[in-house]
């Protein structure tokens, strides 16, 4: 399959930039900004990209006409109508302005919904989908808009070899692709490896390596700090422990009494720093989420976040207590209680 990429229609790519669009569903209905990608009619930019119907999950279909028809994403349709369950054919109304001699008129232009798709990340620097909408470009602007730049999209068959198409492609089509000095063939890239790239290059992976990297270093810290404590523990309370295992004191009692103290230590800290770091947040502003997150998602909101990430720290670091403790408390449980009293005295 193969699409011609324009006007920022390619989900992957920066070169062209993608728009933004002002849409909502009633006159009195907070403007909603989507993602803006035209599209051109009778292409197969959607089977090259793989755009599927949320519903059906079959590859939409690009052999529509109608300029006013408009696809929309998933979480789009879901912010514009709440109540709804089927989407298509309904209305989005686009707010436009008209300046006449010092006098503006506003005025919508309609837009009937064709299809919905399923949320998709539209490039390598963005690291969630946001609300999308696919367009017919209008055929009074079709040749005005054509960029100096133009990409052409291909997806292979799954048996392809896509080192053997380029090369092929090179030898057999590039010698006629030119057309004087108008017409130029600049090259091939692939789109895994450009979609990696772009996310070295605006941060994310290196950023990713980070929290990574910050987040071992942590765990490692909670774990020599409650097995040094849980060792030192262990050695003071070791006459304690010979004393209960003289008067019947199991080994899994001894050690389930140190495990349930560490997973008390950490709950008691958690308690704490959860206070902590919910006044930070607000100190600092990050309850405020940026503009263009999609609060569709529970991450983007503060509450469902704050809870979310605090679980999980919560289970990684008991997790890691409870290691940490399990060799000294086991050590410790396995005491000889004569040699222990002994030592004691």
């Amino acid at each position: 399959s193969a699409a011609v990429v324009m006007m920022g229609e390619y989900p992957t790519s920066d070169v062209l930039g993608i728009g933004s669009d002002l849409l909502q569903s009633d006159t009195t209905q907070e403007v909603i900004t989507v993602k803006y990608m035209p599209f051109y009619t009778n292409d197969e930019v959607f089977r090259v990209f793989r755009v599927h119907d949320a519903t059906t999950d079959e590859l939409l279909p690009s052999d529509i006409s109608d300029e006013s028809d408009i696809y929309i994403s998933e979480d789009a349709a879901k912010r514009f109508f709440p109540d709804a369950t089927e989407y298509v054919g309904k209305v989005l109304l686009s707010p436009s302005e008209l300046w006449n001699k010092g006098t503006i008129t506003k005025y919508y232009d309609t837009l009937k919904v064709a299809g919905v798709f399923r949320p998709m990340k539209l490039n390598a620097s963005t690291t969630q989908p946001v609300p999308t909408a696919y367009r017919i470009m209008p055929k009074s602007t079709l040749y005005a808009s054509i960029p100096s730049v133009t990409e052409i999209a291909f997806r292979l068959r799954g048996d392809a070899s896509a080192a053997s198409f380029e090369e092929k492609f090179k030898k057999e089509i590039v010698p006629l692709l030119p057309l004087g000095e108008d017409y130029k063939f600049y090259g091939m890239h692939n789109l895994a490896k450009n979609w990696a790239d772009k996310e070295v290059t605006s941060g994310a992976t290196n950023k990713l390596r980070l929290h990574v990297g910050m987040m071992a270093f942590f765990l490692l810290c909670v774990f020599l700090a409650v097995s040094g404590t849980f060792w030192l523990r262990a050695k003071a309370r070791r006459g304690e422990i010979g004393l209960r295992k003289a008067l019947g004191g199991s080994r899994r009692r001894i050690l389930a009494e140190f495990l349930t103290e560490s997973g008390w230590l950490v709950t008691l800290a958690w308690l704490v720093g959860i206070v902590i770091v919910y006044n930070r947040v607000h100190v600092t502003g990050f309850a405020e989420a940026p503009e263009f997150l999609n609060d569709a998602y529970p991450q983007n909101r503060l509450a469902p976040h704050f809870w979310i990430v605090s679980g999980i720290v919560y289970v990684l670091t008991l997790s890691i207590a409870f290691v940490g403790t399990w060799f000294p408390a086991r050590q410790a449980a396995r005491t000889d209680a004569a040699e222990a009293l002994r030592g004691d005295t």
